[in-house]
């Protein structure tokens, strides 16, 4: 959980605030003003967002699949290391979680940045029109290391954010691993995660 909220905090964060910067920069540019006369805004913003997806997935995998690779060519150094153990013996059903829901969590993050950053027309002003975003990922975070620290993840609130479109990608996920939550439970909140993305 603390792995998977972090990467999916990073990720989003870096990512999105380069999709961000991409959509005011095109703003800027003489070559987009052509290009948006023959091709539909939400096209663009779609293609960007997949773009900016498809890096992010690419270098985590590469990341992640060496970090792997490395752990089973090197697994007798780690046989005492429990940690290491931990990590890299992770059930299937939770890395199918994990991947689900970071697919939508970058999803739904990044349309916001793309979406705050195309009311401006700026690049000095992006840092202020993209805060209110940068704030709820912020505060996703927090409440899921609370939730994770606290090893309740099962509090009333808790449950409402593992519904809350904007809080489920990682409070679901983290109720996944440290509580007993329903498979019904956890398909509702991806599915109001698809709907809402």
């Amino acid at each position: 959980a603390y792995i998977m909220t972090f990467v999916l905090y990073l990720v989003i964060m870096l990512f999105g605030q380069k999709v961000a910067m991409s959509v005011i920069t095109e703003k800027t540019s003489r070559a987009m003003e052509v290009l948006i006369t023959s091709a539909k805004p939400a096209s663009l913003m779609f293609g960007k967002i997949m773009a900016a997806f498809t890096a992010s997935l690419s270098q985590l995998l590469v990341i992640f699949g060496f970090a792997i690779l490395s752990y089973q060519y090197n697994a007798s150094y780690f046989e005492k290391n429990p940690l290491v153990g931990i990590l890299f013996n992770i059930p299937g059903s939770l890395v199918v979680y994990a991947i689900i829901f970071f697919i939508l969590g970058f999803l739904i993050y990044s349309f916001l940045y793309g979406a705050f950053a195309s009311t401006v027309s700026k690049i000095d002003e992006l840092s202020s029109a993209i805060m209110p975003v940068q704030i709820i990922i912020v505060f996703t975070f927090i409440a899921t290391m609370s939730a994770i620290n606290s090893g309740n993840a099962d509090t009333p609130f808790n449950v409402f954010l593992s519904y809350f479109p904007f809080t489920a990608p990682m409070m679901m996920f983290t109720r996944a691993i440290i509580s007993n939550v329903s498979t019904l439970e956890i398909i509702l909140s991806i599915l109001v995660l698809i709907v809402s993305t």
